[in-house]
């Protein structure tokens, strides 16, 4: 067997293997696309249960942000922007993975009450901390609504803005 045979040999051996390896992952679903993910219905027709009341998940994000003291809807318009009212949300994609409907960073909130996953604890913490940035409970670095969202989205580029944009958004026109 001269130089150039041995060659093809090596070539068909390879060949062959990289046949037998795709085929093997289409047998076994590595090559298979991901599985859609489930479209979430929008948040008037997702039905939860929060602190024994049935509402909406949207009809919830108003009653926190009142109950807090906040912007009928600033919860509502983080919870649209940040995860697309999708309580199992995760962002991994930045340097701290977010989670939950409203995106909470578990690095920096790493003793957040409840389950970041339950829209329901998820919307009562979002609440809590933003109200304690503008202005209530006993921390004494008040900031305005821009600056509470700036620190809230980690300094993200015209968040801000985008959430005021969806509030309007939300108002009922009229």
């Amino acid at each position: 067997m001269n130089a150039s045979d041995a060659s093809v040999a090596i070539l068909r051996g390879l060949l062959i293997v990289v046949v037998i390896v795709a085929l093997a992952a289409l047998v076994y679903g590595v090559c298979t696309a991901p599985p859609a993910r489930a479209q979430q219905p929008p948040p008037s027709q997702q039905v939860v249960d929060c602190w024994g009341q049935e509402r909406t998940l949207f009809r919830h994000a108003v009653v926190a942000s009142e109950f807090w003291g906040l912007p009928k809807y600033l919860l509502p318009a983080i919870a649209h922007v940040e995860s697309s009212w999708n309580p199992g949300a995760i962002n991994a994609t930045g340097q701290y993975a977010a989670y939950g409907l409203m995106q909470i960073v578990a690095y920096w909130h790493p003793r957040m009450p409840g389950d970041v996953f339950n829209a329901c604890d998820s919307l009562n913490y979002a609440g809590w901390w933003l109200a304690r940035m503008l202005g209530g409970g006993d921390d004494p670095r008040y900031l305005t609504l821009p600056q509470a969202l700036d620190r809230y989205s980690g300094g993200a580029i015209d968040y801000a803005d985008r959430i005021v944009a969806t509030m309007r958004a939300m108002e009922p026109s009229g």
